[in-house]
């Protein structure tokens, strides 16, 4: 909380909720959990595990993509696309709420990574046409959370942010080595990358 982009990240969420709801059990149910007790920065980002997307490695972000461009006299293009092989900067991405689930509470089975894969192929495996990808994964708030107040919603928050700052100290200390980046991310992530920016690069 306290930072411009809830109030819209809030009101998005509540939307989303309440189409869930409508098909989900009564959501009085539904509700519950808490973060408190649960630790910050628990997440070993020394372990290639803990990322969706790394350079040099087989995974989402290294996968030749099929493209159709359309050319301005009307031809449409089909050509095949894989990451650079030298480029000039690094992009480093946290991807969106694709934990659903109508209850405060953070994502902690980091092993159930379908959804994170398929928003990271999405939004972002393109990026490595254009720079080193960096995509790690993260204890993310459930969507329900966006629900609640402040004093039960931030100890989320905090857990959430916490392993993105992890990851980008880790990147920085281990694979940044001077080079220039750029930092990506969409709903959640989004809101996580500005107050990264607020706090550790233009504080």
């Amino acid at each position: 909380g306290g930072y411009p982009e809830d109030a819209m990240h809030r009101t998005a969420a509540l939307t989303t909720l309440l189409g869930l709801a409508a098909s989900l059990a009564p959501l009085p149910s539904c509700l519950g959990g808490s973060c408190e007790g649960i630790p910050l920065a628990a997440v070993d980002y020394d372990d290639d595990a803990s990322w969706l997307c790394l350079p040099d490695r087989e995974d989402i972000c290294s996968a030749e993509r099929h493209i159709y461009e359309a050319l301005p006299s009307g031809a449409v293009v089909e050509r095949f696309e894989g990451p650079a092989e030298d480029p000039p900067i690094d992009c480093f991405y946290v991807y969106p709420t694709v934990d659903l689930r109508p209850r405060l509470g953070v994502q902690e089975d980091l092993t159930a990574l379908d959804r994170p894969r398929k928003a990271a192929a999405t939004q972002f495996a393109a990026f490595s046409a254009a720079c080193r990808p960096f995509a790690p994964v993260y204890r993310q708030v459930s969507i329900g959370t966006y629900l609640y107040g402040e004093r039960r919603s931030d100890p989320c928050f905090e857990v959430a942010y916490s392993d993105v700052l992890a990851a980008f100290e880790r990147y920085l200390e281990r694979d940044n080595d001077g080079r220039g980046f750029a930092l990506v991310g969409h709903s959640q992530g989004g809101q996580h990358v500005s107050r990264l920016i607020h706090e550790r690069i233009e504080g």
